[in-house]
């Protein structure tokens, strides 16, 4: 226990130095501020486009539910694969 606590804390005692080597840091915040970026414009262009989508569909074509369905879901799925996919590659 006190060699997992040493290791998190170094010098014995807990800290926020971290967090300020993590603010200081001009790629770290930039990186920050693209994801978040890139995260509204995927929210804003899946309401934007899905949205009425799924209001047409249930009016006027139930049967294409299911691939609606899908449609909806892959901008939910494919950014988190990317990622991985971009973190293994590195």
């Amino acid at each position: 226990i006190c060699s997992i606590a040493f290791a998190v804390f170094p010098g014995g005692s807990f800290s926020l130095d971290a967090f300020h080597v993590l603010g200081s840091d001009a790629k770290l915040s930039s990186a920050i501020v693209r994801t978040l970026l890139i995260t509204a414009v995927t929210i804003a262009v899946l309401i934007a486009a899905l949205v009425p989508a799924v209001v047409a569909v249930h009016l006027w074509a139930p049967r294409l539910r299911t691939v609606l369905e899908i449609l909806c879901t892959l901008p939910l799925v494919v950014p988190p694969i990317a990622l991985v996919a971009g973190v293994v590659a590195i």
